[in-house]
């Protein structure tokens, strides 16, 4: 069993107040020599032999006063850790099995409490009741008496003994230090060897306990911090949540490895995630198809875009229950199926349920060497689908700490980034049950929204009847590093403009630049016709927005209702090539319809099918 105790300077003075009638026995050679007591810093094995009971029990203490912690691990057939922090008045008891529970520290206060409870702390209604070897010690620090030397072990040895009574029965405390200049461990400091407790009564001392103390390490760095955390991956009844989860972004992506011990597999894909504007992407191996799949979902139309890599084959269907990505749905007798996506915490977790997952704060530790903040959390029932569910299952979740810099591919990220989400418990499916244990690593976090770019599909699911082209001419020069920012204006942009037609990203895509020269970058981009599973919306089709953006440009004196940046410091406005006619008939070129708009040459951009 560990003890971890974070002691208080007021503790010593409630043993004395509960001991006061200490007092030394038998003859002492000197009371000159002071009591060594117990170092700031520790760590020993201790062998407790209980003489009465024929019984012996082995632990290990460690001790930092500058820490203000103590832990003691117990070893036996009960086995258990026992963690005690005195400044929340709270312990934990961990046993054998795993099994864990909290409680509210009960000081003992008689003696033959302290001495059973140093070795064998107790639970009952919520209270904790523990000691340690150290509160042994501090019993005797106003009334040990030097009594000469002696041999322990066949080390030179220091004795101290001290009389403590209680309820009207007085043990004697005997310590045993090894001698100035004897060297233990390196230790050249005087170390403790043995305590004996004798009870005193009648014609007869019964000796009781014999405490032996060996690999005794002193001063700093004898400790570490970690010894006196408690264990993660341990549900601990009552225990307060402590820390709050740092909240996922709305937009990442993120590079994402699955390890499952139970199916002896690891799945590695790249995932993008919009919650802002209802987009995901897939990328990566599907052992279902036995194919390299690039997955796009777009869950305001429900429309689902699926590309074999090998073949070069796209479909285009609805999300439905058999979906992958981040899709959660449910079944109503009188709306049918609904469909949505799951939040990033429902994405992340798995499941569509995360707002009852209530996660409690565990501490640190470290994940792929990264210094991390932990949380747990415990689900008796898990639906995974109709016929899979996991029971029992421990879900534990790290992120970085916050003094620790994560930087992604692209950038730095503003919030911890979540490193690792790994889950065991018992899977339950038509075939039967198994334990199961899998844990998913998230790698290259990058929390900013993904540009719209990695969601365009228009090069692998569309012919030339599914769209416009629409080519524009931008006045100024264009890096390299600012071609992307070019991009991303020109179609947020027009997605703004476009908005109360009912546009969605996806619709403007396949953006190019033809050419630069003479001060002038000429541009192309694709403005498309959309598919929508969604009965509940119409999406505004190519030939509408073409048409608005005619009109606007009309009405705005022959010039783009916009402007583009092409740099972080250069917005400019729009132009088309100017034509040599006063007058000039674009034709646009849908899957249905053919217009014809005649307007004057500084008004239309051009457009071709």
């Amino acid at each position: 069993m560990v003890v971890v105790h974070v002691m208080r300077s007021l503790f010593a003075g409630v043993w004395l107040l509960a001991f006061a009638g200490a007092q030394s026995c038998g003859n002492a050679s000197s009371s000159a020599v002071p009591f060594p007591g117990l170092p700031t810093q520790y760590s020993m094995d201790v062998e407790v032999n209980i003489e009465d009971y024929n019984y012996t029990v082995f632990f290990e203490e460690v001790y930092d006063g500058n820490g203000a912690s103590a832990v003691i691990e117990f070893f036996g057939t009960a086995t258990s850790q026992t963690f005690v922090n005195f400044t929340s008045q709270t312990a934990f008891l961990v046993y054998a099995d795993n099994s864990c529970v909290m409680g509210t520290l009960v000081t003992p206060t008689l003696l033959s409490d302290v001495i059973q409870q140093s070795f064998e702390p107790y639970y009952s209604g919520g209270n904790v009741r523990v000691a340690s070897v150290l509160d042994l010690f501090k019993l005797a620090n106003a009334s040990a008496v030097y009594f000469g030397q002696d041999i322990v072990r066949g080390i030179p040895a220091d004795r101290w003994q001290a009389c403590i009574t209680s309820l009207n029965t007085t043990y004697l405390f005997d310590f045993y230090y090894s001698s100035n200049g004897w060297v233990a461990s390196f230790n050249k400091n005087q170390v403790p060897l043995l305590l004996v407790i004798t009870r005193l009564g009648g014609q007869q001392n019964v000796t009781t306990h014999l405490f032996t103390f060996v690999d005794v390490n002193t001063g700093p760095g004898a400790v570490s911090a970690s010894s006196f955390q408690v264990p993660l991956g341990l549900i601990c009844k009552d225990r307060p949540p402590g820390k709050s989860l740092p909240p996922i972004p709305n937009n990442f992506n993120v590079l994402i490895e699955t390890v499952s011990s139970t199916f002896q597999a690891v799945r590695v894909f790249q995932s993008y995630y919009s919650y802002d504007s209802l987009l995901f992407l897939s990328e990566g191996y599907v052992p279902q198809t036995n194919r390299s799949t690039l997955l796009v979902q777009d869950f305001y139309t429900l429309t689902r875009y699926t590309v074999d890599k090998v073949r070069g084959q796209c479909t285009v269907d609805a999300i439905g229950p058999n979906s992958q990505g981040p899709a959660s749905y449910s079944m109503d007798s009188e709306a049918g199926l609904t469909v949505r996506m799951r939040t990033p915490n429902e994405f992340f977790l798995g499941v569509d349920d995360a707002a009852e997952f209530s996660f409690v704060y565990e501490g640190t530790t470290l994940i792929r060497r990264i210094l991390s903040d932990a949380w747990i959390t415990f689900r008796p029932f898990e639906k995974f689908s109709n016929t899979v569910n996991l029971t029992n299952a421990t879900y534990e979740i790290f992120f970085t700490s916050p003094q620790w810099s994560s930087y992604s591919v692209d950038a730095k990220t503003t919030n911890p980034a979540i490193l690792r989400l790994q889950w065991t418990g018992t899977l339950n499916y038509p075939r039967g049950s198994i334990p199961f244990s899998q844990y998913v690593d998230f790698v290259d976090f990058d929390d900013v929204q993904p540009a719209v770019d990695v969601y365009d599909m228009s090069t692998h699911c569309q012919s030339a009847s599914d769209y416009v082209v629409l080519t524009m001419m931008v006045p100024g020069t264009i890096q390299t590093v600012d071609i992307s920012m070019l991009k991303g204006s020109i179609r947020q942009n027009l997605i703004n403009f476009a908005w109360p037609l009912n546009v969605r990203p996806l619709q403007i895509g396949n953006i190019q630049i033809i050419s630069e020269s003479n001060g002038q970058i000429v541009i192309s981009l694709r403005i498309s016709n959309m598919t929508s599973f969604n009965s509940n919306i119409t999406i505004a089709s190519a030939n509408s927005i073409v048409s608005a953006l005619n009109a606007a440009i009309a009405s705005n004196n022959g010039q783009f209702p916009f402007n583009v940046s092409i740099s972080a410091n250069s917005v400019v406005q729009p132009i088309i090539q100017p034509f040599p006619a006063p007058a000039v008939t674009i034709t646009i070129t849908t899957t249905t319809t053919t217009t014809a708009i005649t307007t004057s040459p500084t008004v239309c951009p051009v457009l071709t099918s």
